[in-house]
């Protein structure tokens, strides 16, 4: 189902997640504490995915480079990985051993990367082989240049410990529509205000919401009238998570453009636009990700597991598995851990179901005694 980048680079931020917690080897250990999760990233340069060492408040950014490429992607990963520098505390780089023409190019990036002018750089560089790494050989993955001092200045992009958030994009159940009406909003007022988000396209668009202007998925008027401050923020991060406008102007990028282009030719509400939103969540949004994970859990269970018997338990025995692989931020101490309020996993299930990436039984996504079933083909054909 997903694509060889995704599946490795998965298998590979498993791998790393598994050695650094409280009962790994710590081969991969360096400088980092036990106590690391998966984080989300947005904006640009976009990493593969992104750790955040709690206990030291460090972040640590990667790229993935699948196999069978020429050596100058792979150069060109390192220099993504410096890149990453400018708001991660650390980076790192995974490559194969050999390139696609059998060149050691994992040793020579990291021979690369020891010269002196280099040397004290915080990137460290991992290996893998890429058939030991499909069949789950813990041993395939190997550090060959590790980080082994803590890095003196702060990032100057640096975020705040908090904004990472989950690793995929989370959703409150904007419709295609209400997605559509926003991108033309940023549209029609780029370039106002340095923040046309907070300026010019929140207040439209609140004023629509108020007046029953704006439509949910199933075509019926919104009407939002209280909680504008949520609101405001349940819209527009989703947007600048899948890179469809800049966190701090509002503005649309060159994939916000995009997709209001398909929205205009093909109308918001058609399939080609319903398709492309589905892309990017798929692969921008990191829910093919987490669509992987869900799988593993639903396939670890037996049939007549507790947590197959309603969606409820099924979702909540989901937020705990994630919560042991260390792929959902670590809570704050007291939060409620019941009650969809409180919950990671809220509108996501929602969202596929509208996307048509989930195979609907009477109207319900959630199969007892089994969990979700996905559509596969769809999800294939869409990340080709």
């Amino acid at each position: 189902m997903a694509t060889l980048h995704d599946n490795l680079a998965g298998i590979c931020c498993m791998q790393i997640l598994k050695d650094l917690g409280p009962s790994g080897k710590g081969d991969f250990q360096q400088i980092f504490s036990k106590n690391i999760r998966r984080i989300g990233t947005s904006g640009w340069p976009l990493a593969d995915f992104q750790l955040l060492d709690y206990d030291n408040n460090y972040t640590w950014a990667f790229e993935f480079k699948p196999p069978g490429q020429q050596k100058r992607e792979y150069v060109t990963g390192l220099g993504q990985a410096y890149t990453y520098l400018n708001f991660a505390d650390y980076s790192a780089l995974i490559v194969p051993v050999m390139s696609n023409d059998r060149f050691s190019i994992a040793d020579y990036l990291s021979k690369t990367s020891k010269l002196e002018v280099l040397s004290n750089s915080p990137v460290a560089i991992f290996a893998y082989d890429e058939s030991r790494l499909l069949s789950g050989d813990p041993g395939s993955l190997s550090l060959i240049r590790s980080i082994n001092n803590k890095r003196s200045e702060i990032p100057p992009n640096k975020k705040s410990e908090d904004s990472g958030g989950v690793f995929w994009t989370w959703w409150r159940d904007t419709s295609d529509t209400e997605l559509y009406r926003l991108l033309e909003l940023s549209d029609i007022h780029r370039g106002k205000s340095p923040d046309i988000y907070t300026d010019y396209v929140w207040p439209d668009f609140q004023k629509e919401l108020a007046n029953g202007k704006v439509c949910t998925w199933e075509g019926e008027p919104r009407r939002v009238n209280s909680g504008f401050s949520q609101h405001k923020q349940n819209y527009k991060i989703p947007l600048f998570r899948l890179g469809l406008i800049e966190q701090d102007s509002g503005d649309l990028t060159e994939e916000g453009y995009d997709l209001l282009k398909i929205g205009k030719i093909f109308k918001p509400n058609s399939a080609v636009f319903l398709d492309e939103i589905a892309r990017i969540i798929l692969t921008r949004g990191q829910h093919l990700d987490l669509i992987i994970q869900l799988e593993n859990y639903q396939n670890s269970l037996a049939r007549d597991a507790e947590e197959l018997q309603s969606s409820k338990s099924f979702f909540g025995g989901f937020e705990t598995w994630l919560d042991k692989q260390g792929l959902i931020p670590q809570r704050k101490p007291g939060r409620v851990t019941t009650g969809n309020k409180n919950s990671f996993i809220r509108d996501e299930p929602k969202l596929w179901n509208k996307l048509h990436l989930t195979n609907v039984k009477n109207d319900q996504y959630f199969e007892r005694g089994y969990g979700i079933k996905f559509n596969i083909s769809r999800i294939t054909s869409l990340i080709r």
